[in-house]
């Protein structure tokens, strides 16, 4: 089952930085994988991103969490109005034992 998604974006002078977090069985394993992507458009063209996704299990274990629902309203309340939103929540998943795997991209214009 695909937990719905989770969206929170932050406007800048010269970009728009969107924070995506979903959980979903993408492989079809049977195995829910939490996923934490972002976006960055900047005014002239460029872009950034970066996703990191672990075992939904094993975030929901680290965190004391019952489901993907406590899961996502705790990010939402903790880091809506973070600049940084993305590489901290990746922090915080490390400081808690955790090795999700992270990709971070920079790219020219789209």
């Amino acid at each position: 089952m695909t937990a719905l998604l989770t969206h929170s974006a932050k406007r800048f002078a010269n970009a728009t930085k969107e924070i995506y977090f979903y959980s979903s069985d993408y492989l079809g394993e049977g195995k829910e994988i939490f996923h934490v992507e972002y976006n960055m458009e900047y005014n002239n063209g460029d872009i950034q991103d970066g996703n990191c996704s672990i075992d939904t299990d094993d975030v929901l274990t680290a965190f004391g969490f019952k489901d993907y629902k406590e899961l996502k309203s705790y990010f939402l309340n903790k880091y809506t109005d973070d600049n940084n939103a993305w590489r901290n929540i990746i922090n915080e998943m490390q400081e808690k034992g955790l090795s999700p795997m992270v990709d971070e991209n920079e790219g020219g214009y789209n």
